[in-house]
Protein backbone atom coordinates (compact mmCIF):
# COMPACT_ATOMS: atom_id res chain seq x y z
CA UNK A 1 0.00 0.00 0.00
CA UNK A 2 1.29 3.42 -0.92
CA UNK A 3 0.83 6.19 1.61
CA UNK A 4 2.21 9.69 1.74
CA UNK A 5 4.85 8.37 4.16
CA UNK A 6 6.21 6.05 1.45
CA UNK A 7 6.54 8.73 -1.22
CA UNK A 8 9.96 10.32 -1.54
CA UNK A 9 9.97 14.14 -1.33
CA UNK A 10 11.08 14.32 -4.96
CA UNK A 11 7.99 12.28 -5.97
CA UNK A 12 5.48 14.48 -4.16
CA UNK A 13 3.54 16.37 -6.80
CA UNK A 14 2.96 19.83 -5.36
CA UNK A 15 1.46 21.08 -8.61
CA UNK A 16 -1.26 18.44 -8.60
CA UNK A 17 -2.00 18.99 -4.92
CA UNK A 18 -2.33 22.69 -5.72
CA UNK A 19 -4.61 21.91 -8.67
CA UNK A 20 -6.76 19.74 -6.41
CA UNK A 21 -6.99 22.59 -3.89
CA UNK A 22 -7.89 25.13 -6.57
CA UNK A 23 -10.60 22.84 -7.97
CA UNK A 24 -12.13 22.39 -4.50
CA UNK A 25 -12.08 26.15 -3.98
CA UNK A 26 -13.73 26.66 -7.38
CA UNK A 27 -16.57 24.38 -6.35
CA UNK A 28 -17.04 26.23 -3.05
CA UNK A 29 -16.83 29.72 -4.56
CA UNK A 30 -19.20 28.93 -7.41
CA UNK A 31 -21.75 27.30 -5.09
CA UNK A 32 -21.60 30.04 -2.45
CA UNK A 33 -21.33 33.24 -4.49
CA UNK A 34 -22.50 32.44 -8.00
CA UNK A 35 -25.07 29.72 -7.23
CA UNK A 36 -23.71 27.59 -10.05
CA UNK A 37 -21.72 24.45 -10.58
CA UNK A 38 -18.17 24.95 -11.80
CA UNK A 39 -15.74 22.74 -13.67
CA UNK A 40 -13.89 22.29 -10.39
CA UNK A 41 -15.70 19.02 -9.71
CA UNK A 42 -14.48 17.58 -13.01
CA UNK A 43 -10.91 18.68 -12.34
CA UNK A 44 -11.06 17.23 -8.83
CA UNK A 45 -12.22 13.84 -10.15
CA UNK A 46 -9.53 13.76 -12.85
CA UNK A 47 -6.79 14.57 -10.33
CA UNK A 48 -8.16 11.98 -7.88
CA UNK A 49 -8.21 9.37 -10.67
CA UNK A 50 -4.61 10.25 -11.50
CA UNK A 51 -3.53 9.68 -7.89
CA UNK A 52 -5.42 6.39 -7.75
CA UNK A 53 -3.86 5.19 -11.00
CA UNK A 54 -0.42 6.32 -9.83
CA UNK A 55 -0.90 4.35 -6.62
CA UNK A 56 -1.76 1.21 -8.59
CA UNK A 57 1.13 1.68 -11.02
CA UNK A 58 3.63 1.59 -8.14
CA UNK A 59 2.58 -1.98 -7.34
CA UNK A 60 4.05 -5.02 -9.00
CA UNK A 61 0.65 -6.44 -9.88
CA UNK A 62 -2.89 -5.31 -9.34
CA UNK A 63 -4.97 -8.02 -7.76
CA UNK A 64 -8.38 -8.32 -6.21
CA UNK A 65 -6.75 -8.09 -2.78
CA UNK A 66 -4.82 -4.93 -3.63
CA UNK A 67 -8.01 -3.27 -4.86
CA UNK A 68 -9.77 -4.14 -1.62
CA UNK A 69 -6.77 -2.89 0.38
CA UNK A 70 -6.82 0.37 -1.57
CA UNK A 71 -10.51 0.97 -0.89
CA UNK A 72 -10.18 0.01 2.79
CA UNK A 73 -7.28 2.46 3.12
CA UNK A 74 -9.32 5.17 1.40
CA UNK A 75 -12.33 4.48 3.64
CA UNK A 76 -10.15 4.77 6.77
CA UNK A 77 -9.09 8.23 5.63
CA UNK A 78 -12.45 9.49 4.32
CA UNK A 79 -15.07 8.09 6.72
CA UNK A 80 -13.91 9.78 9.95
CA UNK A 81 -13.68 13.20 8.28
CA UNK A 82 -17.00 12.73 6.50
CA UNK A 83 -18.66 11.73 9.78
CA UNK A 84 -17.21 14.80 11.49
CA UNK A 85 -18.49 17.13 8.75
CA UNK A 86 -21.96 15.52 8.74
CA UNK A 87 -22.29 15.70 12.54
CA UNK A 88 -20.99 19.29 12.67
CA UNK A 89 -23.44 20.28 9.92
CA UNK A 90 -26.40 18.76 11.80
CA UNK A 91 -25.36 20.50 15.03
CA UNK A 92 -24.85 23.83 13.27
CA UNK A 93 -28.21 23.41 11.53
CA UNK A 94 -29.94 22.87 14.84
CA UNK A 95 -28.37 26.05 16.15
CA UNK A 96 -28.98 28.20 13.07
CA UNK A 97 -32.12 26.78 11.41
CA UNK A 98 -35.68 26.79 12.73
CA UNK A 99 -37.01 23.54 14.23
CA UNK A 100 -39.25 23.03 11.21
CA UNK A 101 -36.16 22.36 9.05
CA UNK A 102 -34.36 19.98 11.41
CA UNK A 103 -36.10 16.89 10.03
CA UNK A 104 -35.01 17.87 6.49
CA UNK A 105 -31.41 18.30 7.65
CA UNK A 106 -31.31 15.01 9.55
CA UNK A 107 -32.74 13.21 6.51
CA UNK A 108 -30.00 14.69 4.33
CA UNK A 109 -27.37 13.80 6.91
CA UNK A 110 -28.49 10.17 6.88
CA UNK A 111 -28.35 10.02 3.08
CA UNK A 112 -24.95 11.76 3.11
CA UNK A 113 -23.59 9.25 5.60
CA UNK A 114 -24.38 6.56 3.02
CA UNK A 115 -22.81 8.67 0.26
CA UNK A 116 -26.23 9.09 -1.35
CA UNK A 117 -26.55 12.83 -0.79
CA UNK A 118 -28.27 13.52 -4.12
CA UNK A 119 -31.07 10.99 -3.60
CA UNK A 120 -33.44 13.17 -1.51
CA UNK A 121 -33.18 16.07 -3.96
CA UNK A 122 -33.39 13.95 -7.12
CA UNK A 123 -36.26 15.29 -9.16
CA UNK A 124 -36.74 18.33 -6.92
CA UNK A 125 -36.11 21.65 -8.59
CA UNK A 126 -33.93 23.67 -6.24
CA UNK A 127 -32.88 27.24 -6.82
CA UNK A 128 -29.59 28.14 -5.17
CA UNK A 129 -29.48 31.31 -3.15
CA UNK A 130 -33.05 31.23 -1.85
Amino acid sequence: MVTSGNIKPSEYLYELQGLRTISALMVAVYHIWFQRVSGGVDVFFVVAAFFMTRSFMKRDAISHTSLIAYYVSTARRVFPVAALVIIATVIASMVIMPKTMWQWEVKHALYSSLFLGSVPINGVHLIYGI
